[in-house]
C-alpha cells in the first residue's frame, strides 16, 4: 500500500535530505543533490537503539510520506528556526500499514 494522500495535510513542513555520495580515507563524506519532502516535524524524547546498538535519545522525529530510503550517513536540513538545523540521523524507521506508508527519520 501507498501512503494516502489526503494525509498530506498534515504534512505542514518541508525537509531537505542530501544522500551521501562517496566518503574519503579520512571519513569526509560527500553528499549528492538534495531531495525535498513534505513533513511532519515532531518535537519530544524517544528512546532508540544507535546502530552501534546503544541506547540513545531522539529529541526530533521527522516522518514523510511514503517508504523512502534514508541513508544515516546522509544530511537532513530541517526548516528554518530549529536548532541545529542539521542534526545527526540517529535512526531511520520504514513503516507499513493501511494506507499509511512512510518514513520516521530520528534525529
Amino acid at each position: 500500500m501507498t501512503f494516502d494522500l489526503s494525509l498530506l495535510a498534515l504534512m505542514e513542513d518541508t525537509i531537505t535530505y542530501e544522500p551521501p555520495t562517496a566518503e574519503s580515507s579520512a571519513r569526509v563524506i560527500t553528499f549528492g543533490t538534495a531531495v525535498t519532502y513534505p513533513a511532519l516535524i515532531q518535537r519530544g524524547a524517544r528512546r532508540t537503539i544507535s546502530p552501534a546498538g546503544r541506547e540513545v535519545i531522539s529529541n526530533v522525529q521527522v516522518y514523510i510520506p511514503n517508504r523512502v530510503a534514508i541513508d544515516q550517513r546522509g544530511r537532513i536540513t530541517l526548516p528554518t528556526g530549529f536548532v541545529p538545523q542539521q542534526p545527526p540521523i540517529i535512526g531511520v524507521e520504514p513503516l507499513k500499514g493501511l494506507e499509511l506508508d512512510h518514513t520516521a527519520v530520528l534525529l
